[in-house]
């Protein structure tokens, strides 16, 4: 399948998004985007089976924290 799971903790209560970039800078997915309760593990189902081969970006933002991660896309 092409499903693969996002999981992040944040340290605070705070509004969070986690997004998906293709390396041209464009938004391809927003998979969360609501508040993410403290010390909570939040896990996220994405299914990338819309997307083409290739290397994307996930983008999570949380409060003042912004995490950023490669990843690939090999069918």
């Amino acid at each position: 399948t092409s499903t693969s799971e996002v999981v992040f903790t944040t340290a605070s209560t705070v509004f969070t998004q986690v997004e998906v970039y293709d390396l041209s800078g464009k938004k391809v997915a927003t998979l969360y985007s609501e508040v993410a309760e403290a010390g909570i593990e939040q896990r996220i189902a994405f299914n990338a089976s819309a997307l083409p081969n290739g290397v994307y970006v996930y983008r999570l933002i949380s409060g003042n924290e912004t995490v950023i991660s490669k990843f690939l896309i090999a069918r």
